[in-house]
């Protein structure tokens, strides 16, 4: 049998007390370090040339630079993209025309794309804190997931806030 008269105790002593807000922003800190590095990994491991990062963590490759306009968060976009995770390369979105406001994508194309001028492709790298985050977009995207996207800006639309459309 058990002895069921045995007690264990644990003392813990706090030593800080954080808020959520504080957790969440060194969590934040320490993801996006870990992504940049795996990101490089990946990068270096391929052997792709050309590749840039922006302040915000963002890797990409722009292939083409046609020169023409480039959208803003007020505009429209009208894009050809695939996008699939680092980690498994697994698709899992793609679309060959997608018109949207480019306010209402993820955080690393609302950086990424901007970059672009209609016409242009690039590949972006996008850190999971710039993705989905820790929880993901189940059951396709995991929690924490770096994703990459193979974009074509195909044009830049306006926004008409009145009718909430793409014009």
């Amino acid at each position: 049998g058990i002895d069921s008269t045995l007690n264990i105790s644990y003392f813990f002593k706090v030593r800080e007390i954080t808020t959520e807000q504080q957790y969440v922003a060194s969590r934040d800190s320490l993801v996006l370090a870990r992504d940049k590095k795996k990101i490089k990994e990946f990068i270096a491991k391929n052997k792709m040339n050309n590749v840039q990062e922006d302040s915000t963590g963002l890797h990409y490759i722009i292939y083409n630079q046609e020169g023409k306009e480039k959208p803003d968060l007020n505009d429209c976009v009208e894009v050809k993209y695939r996008g699939y995770t680092m980690r498994e390369g697994r698709v899992f979105d793609a679309s060959p025309g997608l018109t949207y406001p480019l306010a209402g994508f993820i955080p690393g194309w609302k950086v990424g794309i901007p970059k672009l001028g209609a016409g242009d492709s690039a590949t972006l790298f996008v850190p999971s804190g710039m993705a989905y985050g820790p929880n993901g977009a189940p059951p396709q995207i995991p929690g924490d997931a770096i994703l990459i996207f193979d974009i074509t800006l195909k044009s830049v639309k306006t926004f008409d806030p009145m009718t909430n459309q793409c014009k």
